[in-house]
């Protein structure tokens, strides 16, 4: 019997394919902005932290005891030389110690303040990854060179051989002013540092600013990696420094984060209340265009149970079908863009100094296709209970009548 209930439902699901299409395009759609969404913001949540671990902190950042934690701050009267114990600490697998502050830059007519990165090249090549790093040139080595962000670059039409002067307040308290020639333009895929930063080697920056052995920053490769990060930076003891675990320097943007997910939680749920309102609509016309047919089968001898698990099926089979196809479209996309990303470094100026990656790659879990597909699966079967209820609510002799 069960073979044949279900018989009956593909053949009552392929007299109206039209409709029945139409009724799925809904489930397909929210299943389609479940898998891409949360996609989506899994994969922001993941890139904002590895922008962080990858490009400005290291599993764990050190900064000055009192200094700044704004990241747009960075008074350079409050940097300090960097602890003895970093070189012999157990858990330290290496470090980058680097200075920012800011400067104003001058070219032609046009002036902008901006973020400079003093760093240590060597130092910087051990604990940053920089794979997936563009650099239009060579990194500035001799004692009048300096790189350019992509965006600051962009933003004021500079190009590797153009002559700049860098103006800044020294660390004793003097004005000092120097030129240099832009040897690189350097695209890191994070907006901190594309958007308004210039790179200088450590020395030629302390020609300009004479903050000698002080550093603002220092990010450290620890063993254990981001899992150990918490609990390093909780045990971390120096009287000068003080240890912030990667995480925690994206913690703004990740709550933001949170509120985006929310929002397609919230747009899928609207998706999927048409669709089950679109399902349970063709369902209940498919049972007055049947109400013969169903009189009959139950005056045949059909139990009550079997035309209701005939109607059940009808909107089940809908929902998985639909489903499938909704996982299948979004699946392929959110595998598409989990490679080759979403690349938003042409707009890198206008995301200010907000340390997050111009490249977002989402986040592809098969598990989260499946739940999205069972998701919309059970809407389905929920939205076909009150139709198959109102079936066999039909009494047989008045349901023959009708024919």
């Amino acid at each position: 019997m069960v073979f044949l209930v279900f018989e009956l439902a593909l053949k009552n699901l392929r007299r109206n394919t039209k409709r029945n299409l139409i009724s799925s395009v809904a489930i397909i759609a929210a299943v389609f902005s479940l898998i891409i969404g949360f996609g989506l913001v899994d994969g922001i949540d993941e890139n904002t932290i590895r922008a962080q671990e990858d490009h400005l902190a290291g599993h764990v950042l050190l900064r000055p005891t009192g200094y700044p934690e704004d990241n747009r701050n960075f008074p350079l009267d409050q940097t300090k030389s960097p602890p003895e114990s970093l070189d012999n600490h157990p858990e330290i697998v290496d470090y980058a110690d680097r200075l920012f502050t800011r400067v104003r830059l001058i070219h032609k007519a046009q002036s902008l303040r901006i973020k400079l990165l003093a760093h240590d090249l060597e130092r910087e090549d051990r604990v940053f990854i920089k794979d997936n790093w563009s650099v239009e040139g060579n990194w500035p080595s001799g004692p009048a060179e300096i790189g350019l962000g992509s965006g600051l670059a962009g933003l004021l039409e500079l190009q590797v051989g153009d002559v700049i002067i860098l103006e800044g307040r020294t660390k004793p308290g003097a004005i000092n002013a120097q030129q240099y020639t832009v040897t690189s333009i350097v695209k890191t895929q994070n907006a901190s540092l594309d958007a308004f930063c210039a790179w200088l080697p450590m020395e030629n920056a302390n020609a300009l600013l004479f903050f000698d052995t002080a550093r603002s920053h220092i990010a450290l490769k620890i063993k254990g990696g981001r899992s150990a990060a918490h609990a390093f930076a909780d045990n971390f003891e120096d009287a000068v420094w003080s240890a912030f675990p990667a995480e925690s320097e994206v913690a703004d943007l990740i709550a933001i984060n949170r509120f985006r997910r929310k929002a397609i939680s919230f747009i899928s749920v609207i998706l999927m209340a048409i669709a089950a309102t679109g399902i349970a609509n063709t369902i209940i016309m498919a049972t007055y265009e049947r109400i013969p047919e169903v009189g009959t089968v139950r005056a045949m001898g059909m139990q009550n149970r079997d035309v209701q698990l005939m109607f059940l099926l009808e909107g089940t089979i809908m929902g998985l079908l639909a489903g499938i196809c909704g996982g299948l479209l979004g699946g392929a996309l959110n595998y598409y863009l989990s490679y080759t990303g979403i690349d938003l470094s042409s707009k890198a100026d206008t995301f200010g100094e907000v340390p997050i990656p111009t490249v977002i790659y989402t986040a592809f879990s098969i598990s989260q296709i499946l739940w999205a597909i069972s998701f919309g699966l059970i809407v389905a079967l929920l939205a076909s209970i009150w139709p198959a209820q109102h079936a066999v609510s039909i009494h047989p002799a008045d349901a023959v009548r009708r024919n």
